[in-house]
């Protein structure tokens, strides 16, 4: 478990408006334990996912699969966290992108072969792809604040 990891969970907690005590109750846990997994230590996968939905916060579930998994590192896109202002930007010059590369695409994959003239087109056009579902996911993640008063 990386730092970032336990640095988020801390915040979901508090964002949530979760002492320690409550949070620790909600998941099973006791809260010496918390303390720890919110000090850096490992934090089992099962209590990610409650922890995950206790405090409402995809992005410590993204940031442990994207992170903590091997898997995940693998095959999820790397997302930046921004405000909501700068991410619905990013998706907009990110999508103008790749609508300028669908016609590439279709021509390539019209006759399901991708011939080796092909392939670095092809690349160039997946890594736009790619791009695009990091920025639609970076909305997605993006948490959605309880009105304050």
């Amino acid at each position: 478990m990386n730092e970032r990891c336990a640095d988020i969970a801390f915040k979901a907690r508090h964002s949530a408006g979760f002492t320690r005590e409550v949070a620790s109750e909600i998941l099973g846990i006791a809260p010496r334990t918390l303390a720890y997994y919110e000090g850096g230590r490992d934090i089992p996968d099962e209590i990610i996912a409650k922890m995950v939905q206790a405090y409402g916060s995809p992005e410590l579930g993204y940031h442990y699969l994207s992170n903590d998994l091997q898997t995940g590192r693998m095959i999820l896109p790397r997302i930046e966290a921004a405000g909501i202002s700068s991410s619905a930007l990013r998706l907009r010059v990110v999508m103008r992108r790749v609508a300028a590369v669908i016609e590439i695409i279709e021509e390539i994959c019209q006759d399901d072969v991708i011939t080796t003239d092909e392939g670095e087109p092809f690349r160039r056009c997946a890594s736009q792809i790619k791009e695009l579902a990091a920025a639609c996911i970076s909305i997605g993640l993006i948490a959605i604040k309880k009105p304050t008063g």
